[in-house]
């Protein structure tokens, strides 16, 4: 399957994922249907977590007096927020003296801090609420397996220095032996050089989004959600002083709007270049292997490209190899279909890579696709998008499959700058929609090997194996050289 160069569009019968399946939706509240003598002071297209994180916020800083509306085309985490690994994994943004070149170093700091803050603030709102969302810190934590490309001296530098920023990473690293007792794992190329090791929490995002969303329509006696609300365009009233949102249920009116679309953003603001790109997962049947029937460690391989989780009751949660797909599903927003190859590594993955599944064969209970939205720079766009003319309007989308720990406190940033207050805490400033960024690089510039996260070899080329064919071209330019150097001799 090609992936699509069209703008993206939300499939109608998406694959049920695992956290979607049976997930206890009647606990939320009917609402009334539109009315043109009605209309909101904001309405949030999306409701997944960046989507019900920043309704939350709203109604919190409003003391619930906001009427809000959330609007969406399938459901309570309908798109990447129920279809992800459910993982939460804070990280920073990359080697921290790159950061800072880039960005500064009161920026880098914030890039630094925000994903840890995030994540506290999300753990806190689960102990509060009372929900089950299954959240769990994983007591083993998370590893992520070093190849022998990755060079140990360096990354301990590297966490130091973002511990020194103020960065609460906790992470350290630890041989290979270590990795092997811990996990099970085969000793191959990709855990040659042991693991970096730091906290990690695994949770039912659907769940997750549910208690949010719970949470929201519980305090706020004025916010309302419109599920399988298919918004086409969203016009300007000049007149009224108000936006038309002309939806699949009809018409509704409000004073701001929030577009929480993430690989969907482009469909309905063409001007913000978001790619969808698709992400494959399976859920296990329940399996006996000790080393993961407890489900108290994470592991991470591959540059952050394989990635998989015990769940507690024996489940396994694997997802990712997207890099044997053609361009790595760019383009892709096909979450009702599954790329085969992938699909068949995945099932794979599991007995070739781990000890412990001599003796079971490991059954697939489900299988899905979910479709994450990336930015040509990396960073997502959060706030207002006055840059282009239209201040009442805001976005939080292109999270580039890192929301979970980045969306509530996003959210929170949306919810500030909605209702004109201070942006609080270590929000950071390279994530506003500016002029400069949404007139930046295009969506076919992107280098797809250059997207990962913290720690280790984000740079490597593993797409279609291409690494292990650079020395026969270097032979073969060589050779080349040496011919013409020859060759020009003579004459």
């Amino acid at each position: 399957m090609h992936p699509t160069t069209q703008k993206p569009r939300v499939a109608k019968n998406p694959l049920q994922s695992h956290w979607l399946h049976n997930l206890p939706l009647d606990r939320l509240p009917s609402s009334p249907p539109p009315s043109s003598a009605f209309h909101f002071d904001v309405a949030i297209v999306g409701a997944g977590l960046s989507g019900f994180s920043t309704a939350l916020h709203l109604s919190r800083l409003s003391r619930g007096t906001l009427r809000i509306a959330v609007l969406d085309a399938r459901g309570v985490a309908g798109g990447a927020s129920g279809r992800n690994g459910g993982l939460v994994r804070p990280g920073v943004p990359g080697a921290f003296e790159s950061v800072v070149a880039l960005h500064g170093r009161e920026e880098a700091q914030r890039l630094g801090r925000f994903e840890f803050d995030s994540v506290a603030a999300m753990q806190q709102f689960v102990s509060e609420c009372g929900d089950d969302t299954e959240w769990t810190e994983l007591k083993k934590g998370g590893f992520k397996a070093l190849s022998t490309i990755d060079n140990r001296a360096e990354i301990e530098k590297d966490i130091h220095d973002w511990e020194a920023a103020g960065c609460d990473i906790q992470a350290h690293l630890v041989s290979r032996e270590q990795v092997v007792q811990l996990t099970g794992c085969k000793v191959n190329r990709n855990v040659t050089h042991g693991a970096v090791q730091f906290r990690e929490w695994r949770v039912n995002p659907a769940k997750l989004v549910l208690a949010i969303a719970s949470s929201t329509l519980r305090e706020n006696a004025n916010a309302y959600f419109y599920k399988e609300c298919f918004v086409e365009k969203v016009v300007p009233d000049p007149t009224r002083n108000l936006f038309s949102l002309e939806t699949s249920k009809g018409s509704f009116f409000a004073r701001k709007v929030v577009y929480a679309t993430n690989a969907w953003t482009s469909a309905i603001l063409p001007e913000l270049e978001i790619t969808p790109v698709r992400n494959q997962v399976i859920c296990t049947v329940p399996s006996s292997n000790p080393f993961w029937k407890d489900g108290m460690f994470a592991f991470i391989a591959n540059a952050g490209r394989e990635y998989m989780s015990g769940r507690g009751d024996g489940r396994i949660v694997l997802g990712g190899m997207r890099y044997l797909a053609e361009q790595e599903d760019f383009g892709c927003d096909r979450d009702d279909a599954l790329n085969k190859t992938v699909s068949a590594a995945l099932k794979q993955y599991l007995p070739s890579k781990f000890h412990g599944f001599e003796n079971e064969q490991v059954a697939v209970e489900r299988e899905w696709a979910g479709i994450m939205g990336f930015t040509a720079d990396k960073t997502p766009f959060v706030g207002s998008l006055e840059a282009i003319g239209r201040g009442k309007e805001f976005v939080i989308a292109g999270f580039c499959g890192h929301g979970m720990t980045r969306c509530f406190l996003s959210g929170r940033a949306v919810a500030e700058m909605v209702l004109g207050l201070p942006i609080s805490g270590n929000f950071p400033r390279s994530y506003l929609p500016t002029a400069a960024r949404i007139a930046g690089p295009s969506r076919n510039h992107y280098k797809l090997e250059e997207y990962g996260h913290s720690f280790g070899a984000e740079k490597q080329t593993i797409k279609r194996h291409t690494r292990s064919k650079l020395p026969l071209y270097a032979l073969v330019l060589l050779s080349v050289a040496a011919w013409l150097h020859w060759f020009l001799c003579k004459l």
